[in-house]
This record gives structure tokens, sequence and C-alpha cells, in this order.
């Protein structure tokens, strides 16, 4: 007696890298947020999210935490400074002192001396990533205001 198989083979589609799921999951819940809080948020070339408090253009950086299922976000602002650049490693390193959840750092671009103040953390979920994203909207313009202060 004969027998007939017959073998069927199901392609399953490409699974999306969790990583990559988890960096726009994050995105989107940003953007939401900040739509919610009455800002404009914008996309900028890279995909990063811009964004305005008091006048201050503000990004929202988010990248994927390698192997695990996060997204780094980076709240900063970034200024151009008509002061010389080691006042402003000073300034950066005296405002870092005791300071543990906001950095100050300070760079030069080409001729331009320039400083940065920003808000890092990590996050899988709405609900972490609207409370950070809160108290980093809480924090940084006193920080920055603090820094420009120094300035003078």
């Amino acid at each position: 007696m004969r027998r007939n198989s017959l073998s069927l083979t199901i392609a399953k589609p490409k699974k999306k890298n969790r990583h990559d799921f988890a960096q726009q999951s994050v995105r989107e819940d940003i953007f939401a947020f900040l739509k919610r809080e009455g800002y404009v948020p914008t996309f900028d070339e890279d995909r990063d999210i811009l964004f305005k408090v008091q006048g201050i253009n503000y990004y929202a950086i988010i990248k994927e935490v390698a192997d695990m299922d996060y997204a780094y976000v980076e709240v900063s602002a970034n200024f151009t400074a008509d002061v010389p650049y080691d006042k402003l490693l000073a300034i950066s390193n005296d405002q870092n002192r005791d300071k543990f959840v906001c950095k100050c750092s300070a760079e030069r671009d080409g001729e331009d001396n320039c400083f940065k103040v920003a808000m890092e953390f990590i996050t899988n979920n709405r609900t972490n990533t609207e409370y950070q994203m809160a108290h980093a909207l809480r924090l940084l313009p006193g920080r920055i205001e603090k820094f420009k202060e120094e300035l003078d």
C-alpha cells in the first residue's frame, strides 16, 4: 500500500524587533503627552521630537537600550553662548555637583561655545514615560534659568 504525504509550510511574517517597538511606542507616548499638555510637538529630520517651553526649543531624543525592552530618553535644550568655553565648563561642573537628575554639559561646535541642560531616563511604558516627562517639564526650565544666571 502506498501512502502519500503532504507537507504544508506556512511562512510566518518577520517579527518586528521588540527594541524598535519600544522606541516607537515611547516616541508616540511622548508626542501624545506633549499635545495633551498643550505643547505643539513636531519631528525634526532625525525623528527627534521638537517642542517649545517658554520660547525655548526643547528636544526629546529617543534611542533603544541594547538588548532590553526599554527606550532611553533625553529631554534637552541646547544653547550657543558668547562666553569662553572654560567658563561654560566650570558652570556645568558646578551645576552638576549634587544634582542627580539634571545634567549640564559644555561643548564646542566649530567656533561656537555651547551648553546643554538635559534630563535622561529609561522607560518602557506609558505611565512611566508620562511621569518622567512631567518631571522634566517641571525641572528643566528652572535649571536652564539658573545656568543662564551664571553666564553674567
